[in-house]
């Protein structure tokens, strides 16, 4: 080989190194510019002095989609919102109520220290003057519920404090639905829940359901009120993120209502609430909402007003960022200075301990994802409703919600969510109920199957369905009903 040929090689050599720096380059500033155009608002957003919650890094990324989309967004807190739409009515009937039915009863009120401080509802503040304890919230009233979509829902409670058109009551319903929020509707509008949408092929259909409710409320509910009505079907909502746990809370809340829930697994055992919605309504209106309620109303606003007002000022840190800051790509080296390399510093560090950790802790949950909840309770408490129901000749249909992760990432098998919930809690909660013969129609593969599953829910995020969402849920029971 002569030294012309050396010569070129190593020319050509030369000539691909420099054109592959020249290309890292400017992947590199073409990538750091469109980090600190598009995405270091990340940083200024989520960082903060103090940490942020889940639920308020979630209202964040749901405040600048809709930044992005000029789309509305009212930032105001639940309270302010109420007070704002109770001068404008004036009628007194129509008063606005956060109110979620028996979750509001049994919780606990965080006291001023917020995450130290607790009052909880003991069994003195939640009974009538002849021990009555309601389900439901007022009757005939407007009550606001949450603010997931950009705008507070308004839902219109009928003779019986639920979720419905007024009057349906004067013959045997088709369907009752019954269960937690998402059956409820929490955060979209009274003619925007899944009930509404059967109610267009069965009219006389109705929503009993109540947010907060585990098993043993819901089944407390068609105690008091399925069981009054008689609907023909009675669709039991089950949803996997939660339902087995706060089964869990119902059958230990001692703390709060004396284990009052678990009277309900007799079969004979009921208060007569759906002949005392007057006393329910005086109680709630005339001692509740005066004496704990609305004394304790700062606990609903709490960190989501600061997280609200550090997101505009925030948001107004960003919008003045000078151009040269920019260019130089000030905001980008400082997130990283401040966020990646501390912790990369720190996972460096703690990595073989995070390791063992992990490790045992997956040992741990897989030996206690068996016994970790009440199966034996689970049982009797659909026993108990599927024999009631099927006494006075109504068919009990038990409707399997999957959560959000499970429908986003299209896994009906291999699946653990973050609640604890995995692939074989599903089979054995099937199985339970299919054991007990009672009818079982799975969602999962369904809302699974949607052209666009995210678009279900509300800025595409963990949460409730929206109106699209509970459309398409109701949808498919239908399309399994018949």
């Amino acid at each position: 080989m002569n030294n012309n040929s050396i010569y070129d090689q190593t020319q050509l050599l030369i000539k691909k190194f420099l054109l592959f720096v020249l290309i890292s380059i400017i992947s590199f500033f073409f990538t750091a510019y469109a980090y600190e155009i598009f995405f270091v608002e990340r940083y200024l957003i989520l960082s903060s002095s103090s940490p942020l919650t889940g639920p308020e890094k979630a209202f964040y990324k749901k405040y600048l989609k809709a930044l992005r989309n000029n789309q509305p967004y009212d930032t105001r807190g639940v309270w302010e919102y109420v007070d704002d739409s109770n001068k404008e009515i004036k009628d007194s009937s129509l008063l606005t109520y956060p109110w979620y039915g028996y979750y509001w009863l049994k919780t606990d009120f965080p006291g001023p220290g917020w995450s130290t401080e607790h009052i909880y509802n003991s069994g003195d503040i939640i009974k009538f003057e002849n021990e009555v304890v309601p389900f439901t919230g007022p009757s005939l009233s407007r009550v606001v519920t949450d603010n997931e979509g950009g705008n507070y829902a308004i839902n219109f409670t009928d003779e019986y404090g639920f979720n419905n058109p007024i009057g349906l009551y004067n013959k045997q319903p088709d369907i009752a639905i019954v269960g937690d929020s998402f059956a409820e509707g929490i955060s979209v509008n009274s003619n925007e829940d899944t009930t509404s949408f059967i109610r267009k092929t069965y009219p006389n259909s109705i929503n009993f359901a109540k947010a907060g409710n585990g098993p043993l409320a819901t089944l407390g509910i068609i105690r008091e009120y399925v069981e009054v009505v008689q609907p023909k079907q009675v669709l039991w909502l089950y949803y996997e993120g939660n339902d087995l746990v706060d089964l869990n809370k119902e059958a230990r809340d001692s703390q709060q209502v004396g284990n009052f829930l678990l009277n309900y697994i007799d079969r004979k055992f009921t208060q007569r609430l759906f002949f005392k919605q007057n006393e329910i309504d005086n109680y709630l209106k005339e001692v509740f909402w005066q004496n704990y309620y609305y004394s304790n109303r700062s606990f609903l606003e709490g960190p989501l007003v600061r997280s609200v007002n550090q997101a505009f000022s925030k948001i107004e840190k960003m919008d003045k960022i000078r151009l040269i800051d920019r260019l130089l790509l000030k905001n980008t080296f400082k997130a990283i200075n401040q966020t990646l390399i501390p912790k990369l510093t720190i996972l460096y560090k703690s990595l073989p301990k995070k390791i063992s950790q992990r490790l045992n802790k997956q040992k741990k949950e897989s030996l206690q994802l068996k016994d970790n909840y009440n199966w034996s309770l689970f049982s009797q408490v659909f026993e108990v409703a599927n024999q009631n129901i099927e006494a006075y000749g109504g068919e009990l249909i038990f409707i399997y919600l999957p959560t959000f992760d499970r429908v986003k990432n299209q896994d009906q098998r291999s699946f653990t969510s973050p609640y604890g919930v995995n692939s074989e809690t599903k089979k054995k909660v099937i199985k339970t109920i299919e054991d007990l013969n009672i009818r079982v129609i799975d969602t999962t593969s369904g809302l699974i199957q949607h052209e666009d599953p995210l678009s279900m829910y509300f800025f595409r995020q963990d949460g409730h369905f929206n109106k699209g969402g509970n459309k398409y849920l109701a949808e498919i029971i239908l399309n399994d009903l018949n």
